[in-house]
């Protein structure tokens, strides 16, 4: 039995694939990723961003401004003078750093920067914490060494602090020397101190009003407010004490004039 060439012609179309049609030519294209279904709005979401959130974040960043504020300070209280300037220096420091870190790295997650700074903020927290002992403990003019003497008053000095750093007076006028009373109150954030190296533990502090007991012989003598630029700002004042009547000796009664 002989080929013929009709034979040969249908084998070769019968092991060609198919042709593909013209309407398939998109066929090898990459299929498109699936739309992403966002999802139906929650029904707290209005609620959260309109009514909450707008409350909430003032709140929070006050409370924080506060906490920052009042540790701070605490440091710079029990730190004196020079501790203070370490103190402000360190966190300056501290503060250009971060900001320069936080810059440079354009790249930097938003957790990498809430961590920078709840760091800082918990150091400073800290500080004020282990501090909170050394200031409480001056208070009252006796936890800081400072022993008042012993009896009853015979005078009293009584001074008002103000809020713009002075005191209510530039000059207190005590009668008699001896033991006398010292009454301090007025604007918070001050204290009080003798220019004296005998009273270089005495403290009193606002607000109060606190009180302690001195002895002063007869004399001029120095108060101050020893928070840090209070005193070149005015916060300072003189104190006299006059001699007053011997001790046991009532102050002569005023002697008035009869009229003709």
């Amino acid at each position: 039995m002989t080929t013929t060439e009709t034979d040969v012609l249908s084998e070769e179309a019968e092991e060609q694939p198919p042709a593909a049609d013209a309407g398939d030519a998109t066929s090898d294209a990459p299929p498109e990723p699936p739309a992403l279904d966002g999802g139906a709005p929650t029904r707290n979401e209005p609620l959260w961003t309109r009514g909450i959130l707008p409350l909430a974040l003032p709140i929070l960043s006050g409370l924080a401004i506060a906490v920052w504020v009042i540790n701070l300070s605490r440091s710079f209280l029990a730190g004196g003078k020079n501790g203070a300037l370490i103190i402000v220096m360190i966190v300056t420091i501290s503060i250009m750093a971060g900001a320069a870190l936080m810059s440079a790295a354009s790249r930097l997650r938003t957790g990498s920067s809430v961590m920078l700074v709840s760091t800082l903020l918990m150091i400073v927290v800290t500080a004020g914490i282990i501090t909170v002992g050394t200031t409480e403990n001056e208070e009252g003019g006796e936890a800081s060494g400072y022993t008042p003497p012993a009896g009853p008053p015979v005078a009293q000095l009584a001074v008002q602090a103000n809020a713009n750093t002075t005191f209510d007076d530039t000059e207190y006028t005590v009668d008699a020397a001896g033991i006398i009373g010292v009454v301090y109150d007025g604007a918070p954030g001050h204290n009080l101190l003798f220019d004296l190296p005998e009273l270089s533990g005495f403290i009193l502090k606002t607000p109060g009003p606190e009180r302690s007991k001195v002895e002063l012989e007869p004399g001029e003598y120095t108060i101050y407010c020893s928070i840090p630029g209070h005193r070149a700002q005015g916060m300072e004042a003189s104190v006299i004490v006059l001699e007053g009547p011997p001790p046991g000796e009532a102050p002569p009664p005023p002697t008035t004039t009869s009229s003709p």
